[in-house]
């Protein structure tokens, strides 16, 4: 079984129990006697359902065909797992987001296959259902959730603060970024790295690029004249944008690939978040990484390519939202009072203005 989780990209199996079972303690999750309904995932994914059932919840978790693995697969892939950490029997994989059990969850995850979460799923949800929103509030992106469809029926969402003391994911983004450079042959010390961020990301980076010797700017875009100075002479330019609508680097976008080899012959590309057009760098002989359009409100990896510690810490305190909005609408608490038990005693956090659900 061991070569098998390893096959499967679960290098340590032991430690991610592990890893699960202290999560769990520090969060001080208990589900017990409420019903979870996320998604059956692939590598470092799998772990969801498992902090679910782990923490007592009887758990539905949704899956499918797709790039990254056959329904088939996943379903055994995550019944295996579940059984290696003592909670197969807590655990339901499902091919299809069925009404009937829709309509019984008490705490439904945005996760993966879950998703969307549109106005006919909402519809299908019961009146105590919540919904934690796995990640930082500012991190939403429109077609996850449909919050007015949400609002109309008293479903309550709340964020995850991913700096919450003790929790501190979003830390997590020095060290991927640091993964992806190496990926292009960076080695960061002694490098010349500029960052294009104008939102939380670009703090982080520059933080830890720092912290290991590498000559860092961190500029808000790349258009004015000073900031694109930085640029002169650059090793690397990490592109780490979320919220940006347009494209970044394009024929037509903030910067042209004429002219980033115009101030540096020898740039590569990291698109840590954000749009960039990989034509034109291909079309420049710009080195990039990751392979692929990115695309807006996408990064280019996410935190489960470092290892599981980041997934399973951020899950669990997403299921810890999840569980005290649970308990508070099912013994009668209206939505204000709900999303104030939550803000006191979880890493929850309200959407800002302009997204408040």
């Amino acid at each position: 079984m061991i070569n098998y989780f390893r096959q499967s990209s679960i290098i340590n199996p032991y430690r991610v129990r592990k890893l699960i079972d202290e999560a769990i303690k520090f969060n001080n999750l208990d589900l017990t006697n409420l019903i979870v309904l996320t998604e059956a995932a692939s590598k470092n994914y799998v772990v969801t359902p498992i902090i679910a059932a782990k923490a007592g919840a009887k758990v539905y978790a949704v899956t499918s065909d797709s790039q990254y693995g056959t329904a088939k697969d996943i379903q055994e892939f995550t019944y295996s797992f579940a059984e290696f950490c003592g909670v197969r029997d807590k655990i339901d994989v499902i091919l299809q987001k069925e009404k009937k059990i829709i309509n019984q969850a008490n705490i439904i995850t945005n996760i993966g296959f879950v998703r969307p979460i549109d106005k006919r799923f909402v519809e299908m949800l019961n009146e105590n259902a919540v919904i934690p929103y796995m990640c930082e509030a500012w991190e939403y992106r429109v077609g996850d959730i449909d919050i007015e469809a949400c609002k109309s029926k008293n479903i309550p969402i709340m964020a995850t603060n991913e700096d919450f003391q003790g929790l501190e994911v979003f830390d997590y983004v020095g060290p991927l970024c640091m993964k992806m450079l190496f990926e292009l042959e960076i080695e960061i010390y002694k490098s010349k790295i500029v960052i294009a961020s104008g939102d939380k990301f670009g703090n982080v980076i520059e933080k830890y690029l720092k912290a290991v010797g590498a000559e860092v700017y961190l500029i808000e875009n790349l258009e004015s004249d000073a900031n694109r100075n930085y640029l002169k002479d650059c090793d690397a330019l990490v592109v780490a944008d979320y919220t940006e609508d347009s494209t970044l680097i394009g024929k037509d976008a903030k910067i042209s690939g004429k002219e980033l080899i115009g101030l540096s012959k020898k740039i590569s590309v990291v698109e840590f978040a954000g749009d960039v057009d990989i034509d034109e760098l291909d079309k420049y002989n710009i080195p990039y990484f990751p392979k692929k359009r990115v695309g807006k409100y996408r990064m280019g990896m996410t935190l489960a390519e470092l290892g599981p510690k980041p997934v399973i810490d951020l899950h669990c305190a997403g299921l810890k939202v999840g569980e005290i909005m649970a308990k508070a609408r099912l013994n009668g608490k209206t939505i204000e009072e709900t999303k104030m038990l939550a803000l006191k005693y979880t890493p929850a956090q309200k959407f800002p203005d302009g997204k408040k659900i």
